[in-house]
């Protein structure tokens, strides 16, 4: 927990020094959508272990941000959970929450539509429990995740957005040290709604 806390401070840092720097126009977002089912992969001491087919599941998140001196680039912190249950096994779970810092550049295409793309990097939180074997346990690893998406403003200050979203970790994540490590990669179709701070 200290660890992530930590995390967390780091990421969040910078923000004053922005605003002290002349950045405006704060943002603010909430959102939910579903992910994909994608394939976890299991790593005994490196080595491939096994593999699991994961269920689609309802998702949700959150971001914060504010717009660059840069011409339609934004920086933002977002927080996405994705619950993650096992295809077979209804009563084991593998969730991810991760911490993002995202560069986000936006293509405007009319007064009130936008497309636009964002990159980020940050901490990614695997939790596991399982009933099937009794095991419990978190872990957290470096990550990174990459977007596309469309915004419609419906007045000056609320829009509405859909994203479609990727998100791994740089490695696998020791989630059972010294021999258990998870790759949890995770795609999700997103919608949300967008406040601007202006």
């Amino acid at each position: 927990m200290k660890k992530h806390v930590l995390a967390a401070a780091i990421l969040l840092a910078p923000c004053p020094v922005l605003a002290a720097d002349g950045w405006s126009d704060f943002y603010a977002e909430v959102y939910g959508g579903i992910s994909q089912s994608t394939v976890l992969t299991w790593y005994s001491f490196g080595s491939v272990d096994s593999t699991y087919q994961m269920e689609s599941r309802a998702v949700f998140g959150g971001a914060v941000g504010i717009q660059t001196p840069v011409d339609n680039l934004a920086l933002e912190l977002d927080a996405l959970v994705v619950p993650g249950t096992y295809v077979g096994y209804p009563n084991d779970f593998h969730d991810t929450l991760s911490l993002m810092v995202n560069g986000v550049y936006t293509v405007p295409l009319g007064d009130r539509f936008d497309l636009y793309g964002k990159l980020g990097a940050g901490v990614v939180v695997q939790h596991y429990h399982a009933q099937s074997n009794g095991a419990d346990s978190t872990a957290a690893g470096l990550g990174y995740q990459a977007a596309v998406g469309a915004n419609v403003m419906l007045t000056d200050n609320i829009s509405l957005f859909g994203e479609l979203r990727h998100q791994d970790t740089f490695q696998p994540v020791n989630l059972q040290p010294p021999q258990y490590s998870v790759s949890r990669p995770t795609t999700v179709a997103l919608v949300g709604i967008r406040f601007d701070m202006n």
